[in-house]
């Protein structure tokens, strides 16, 4: 587990003092999820999840974060200089951070040469080395691991079949996604728990959530328009209603009677 500085006088700061204490909190959380080159890479529904309240409410911090990406990402200004103090381009960290900000063109213009390494970077380089067999896929995503049973826990509250729940965690830690692959496995599934395919006849058809996980069936490609007007099985028009139709099927779990042939039950 990566360790950080951090600073103890924050809490007589009068910027933070004022802050309410979402925002203080908020702020803490930024400081130990960016990556070590301070850059977050945005995902407030993650943050909310994982604090308990909705983080648009905490407040903004100012000059101190950098908005860059189209809000995508977070860059904290002064994380480079209080954790590695003089930069040096010939150590390893200090190296990887700053090709970080330089894809979003904010390296430092002339980082300092000096052939020492000081204890904290010799401290990083050791806790690097420690983690380098534990960590996967780091290069893939900016904004770095998940705590996956954290992640896990997001998949297992909108996959509709909990079942065997001990066997999807097992699936989950060995598949190990970065954040980018969690979100697009818990999209996909927000997505696919629509379709006819996962909600006709109770749900019996979707399967096993490890199964899910081993099979990697996020990767199947999901056939699903929307259209209107459209037409009852009598052929009159449904005008102002949207219909979800997968493989030619009206699909969802909402029932609408036809309004010229209030018999006919149309699947909304």
């Amino acid at each position: 587990m990566a360790k950080r500085f951090t600073d103890t006088t924050k809490w007589d700061d009068e910027w933070f003092m004022d802050m309410p204490m979402e925002g203080k909190l908020f702020w803490l959380y930024l400081l130990d999820t960016c990556d070590h080159a301070g850059v977050w890479k945005v995902n407030k529904r993650l943050a909310s999840f994982r604090l308990g309240f909705d983080v648009d409410v905490a407040g903004t911090f100012g000059d101190r974060v950098e908005v860059v990406e189209n809000g995508e990402y977070w860059i904290i200004k002064k994380f480079l200089d209080f954790q590695y103090g003089n930069l040096n381009v010939h150590n390893k960290v200090h190296n990887s951070a700053l090709k970080i900000l330089d894809r979003f063109n904010r390296a430092p213009a002339k980082p300092l040469e000096s052939p020492l390494v000081g204890a904290k970077d010799k401290d990083k380089d050791k806790e690097k080395d420690k983690d380098k067999d534990k960590v996967k896929d780091k290069d893939k995503d900016i904004g770095g691991q998940l705590d996956q049973d954290l992640a896990f826990g997001m998949f297992w509250s909108v996959y509709p079949n909990k079942k065997a729940k001990k066997d999807a965690l097992k699936a989950w830690k060995a598949l190990n996604p970065h954040d980018a692959l969690s979100r697009e496995i818990y999209e996909h599934v927000e997505k696919r728990s629509r379709t006819h395919a996962w909600t006709k006849e109770d749900r019996q058809f979707v399967p096993l959530p490890a199964s899910f996980i081993r099979g990697e069936l996020w990767k199947d490609e999901l056939k699903i328009k929307k259209t209107g007007p459209t037409k009852c099985p009598q052929g009159h028009h449904q005008w102002g209603a949207v219909f979800v139709i997968e493989g030619g099927k009206l699909s969802g779990n909402k029932m609408k009677k036809c309004t010229k042939c209030p018999s006919q039950e149309i699947v909304q």
